[in-house]
């Protein structure tokens, strides 16, 4: 596991504080038959109705993350940010699967991919089931962390395994608050500053963010495009 570059939390908080900032146009679907097939204005629609509200989340969590590093509760930090690189992965993801069928002016199918996408949900599937027209289930998310890992350094693969490791009750996660004194003796302390998370976690954040501006130009989108590249500058050429 790589070990936490100094510019990754600068990076991080860059991707916080600016995404922060964004702002977005109404969203509103244009007119269509429910009988007829999807066009490209409605996939343009599609995606920004996803595009707006993953943006929305990213800087969320990217915030998140950084707040938590900052005030030392890195138990915590590593949660949330294997949240956002869960994030990450999905739009690239997304970008991906879009892309091959507007490509080929394949709306119906862009569209049967982009609706489960948009409104899945295994939750109100399994426990509010309400009789009427079933949910359609989001995409698994084993299936799109496997799609991303072709973005990452094959170093950097077992990146996403390394932060699943802090967020459940096991060993990893146990041994951030305890030292060994000796082979039968434990010291409990407050948190152990064991590092290798943020650099996986910005990386993560760029290649989101570069799937991002893809996605929209798909769409046709420029208004949050421009923000976007701005964003991108700013990582690359701090100042």
């Amino acid at each position: 596991m790589d070990q936490t570059k100094p510019t990754s939390i600068v990076a991080l908080r860059i991707i916080a504080e600016d995404s922060a900032k964004f702002t977005f146009p109404t969203v509103t679907a244009p007119d269509k038959d429910p009988k007829t097939p999807p066009t490209k204005a409605l996939l343009n629609f599609g995606v920004r109705y996803y595009c707006y509200p993953w943006i929305r989340q990213f800087s969320s969590l990217s915030n998140g993350v950084v707040m938590l590093n900052e005030s030392d509760n890195i138990a915590s930090a590593r949660i949330v940010a294997r949240s956002l690189f869960e994030l990450c992965a999905h739009i690239y993801y997304v970008k991906k699967h879009l892309k091959q069928h507007i490509t080929k002016q394949n709306y119906t199918a862009a569209w049967k991919f982009l609706t489960p996408i948009t409104v899945g949900s295994r939750y109100l599937n399994e426990h509010h089931p309400d009789g009427g027209p079933r949910i359609p289930a989001p995409p698994h998310i084993s299936r799109v962390i496997r799609c991303f890992e072709e973005r990452l350094r094959k170093e950097d693969k077992e990146d996403y395994s390394y932060l699943s490791e802090y967020s459940h009750p096991n060993m990893m996660a146990f041994k951030q608050h305890y030292e060994n004194l000796g082979p039968r003796t434990i010291k409990i302390t407050n948190q152990i500053p064991i590092h290798g998370y943020l650099g996986a976690t910005t990386g993560a954040c760029l290649q989101a963010l570069l799937a991002a501006d893809e996605l929209l130009k798909l769409a046709e989108e420029r208004e949050v495009r421009i923000q976007l590249h701005k964003l991108i500058g700013a990582i690359v050429q701090p100042k």
